[in-house]
């Protein structure tokens, strides 16, 4: 059995790589232009019903849910775009360069940095945060500044950082859900949202990191639990740390969506004080 190791080589094509050590400028985009969209659906819903029948706490989180929405969307179909319309004939999993993967990881950066300052403005305006989401935030963007800054160098592992903003797929049904709940919607439609949601969760944020695992290990003709002794320590630690948050996150909305009929689906909330009635 023939076994292949990955390595750089040193010559004129693998210097043509464009230097990656540096935030893109959609870093800023989003810290900027999400906050904009968030103040701008206020006027948009001001008159709407629904979203006048909801208390000062649950406007906030629905805004804040709709840029999240409309990020996730923007985030998906960039990756779908460089994960499954790749040239997989000329493919290298780990010096693949692709022209989407900057903007896009640079776009996620910018939105959890924003959506981790919203979440504390929550916690200082209602008195309540929530605590799977600040961890979940303070994980992934230290994950993707480390690969920006220090780790990414010249186009390391663009495929995979594809894969993994994948997990952006399941936040629509997650806010579809929250919308639900609130508009007190019940019976097939409800249910319907609650199993696509379990399973896109699970597909998009815990089998992908197994199917990369299991592609890397393809190419060099091994189990796949081998590619944890070949990648860098940073990109284990890093899936490790995705499995164990959103599993556990997970296990949270499984518990929430069939504990019972009238259960809450959103993530754990710490309550600091009371300030909304």
């Amino acid at each position: 059995m023939s076994i292949m190791i990955e390595v750089p080589m040193v010559d004129a094509a693998s210097t043509s790589f464009p230097q990656r050590r540096a935030f893109p400028k959609s870093v800023f985009l989003a810290c900027y232009g999400y906050p904009i969209l968030f103040i701008l659906l206020h006027f948009v819903f001001r008159y709407n019903k629904f979203y006048q029948s909801l208390r000062p706490l649950h406007r906030f989180q629905f805004r804040n849910k709709l840029v999240a929405t409309l990020h996730a969307a923007v985030a998906t179909f960039c990756a779908m775009r460089i994960a499954f319309f790749s040239d997989w004939s000329q493919l290298h999993l780990i010096y693949n360069d692709h022209p989407e993967t900057k903007f896009v990881t640079g776009l996620e950066l910018g939105y959890l940095f924003q959506d981790t300052i919203s979440e504390l403005y929550k916690a200082a305006r209602f008195g309540i945060y929530d605590k799977v989401t600040l961890i979940h935030h303070l994980a992934f963007s230290t994950g993707i500044v480390y690969y920006l800054v220090i780790y990414g160098g010249p186009a390391k592992g663009d495929y995979f950082i594809a894969l993994i903003l994948l997990m952006n797929a399941s936040t629509p049904l997650l806010h579809l859900r929250w919308v639900f709940e609130k508009m007190e919607v019940v019976g097939l439609k409800l249910w319907s949202v609650n199993i696509g949601l379990i399973g896109l969760f699970f597909t998009c944020r815990l089998y992908l990191v197994y199917f990369m695992y299991w592609i890397y290990a393809y190419r060099h003709h091994e189990p796949w639990y081998m590619t944890m002794f070949r990648i860098p320590w940073f990109c284990t630690v890093f899936s490790s740390a995705l499995i164990i948050l959103n599993g556990g996150w997970l296990y949270a909305l499984c518990k929430r969506i069939f504990a019972s009929k009238t259960s809450s689906c959103e993530t754990p909330v710490i309550v600091l004080k009371p300030k909304d009635s």
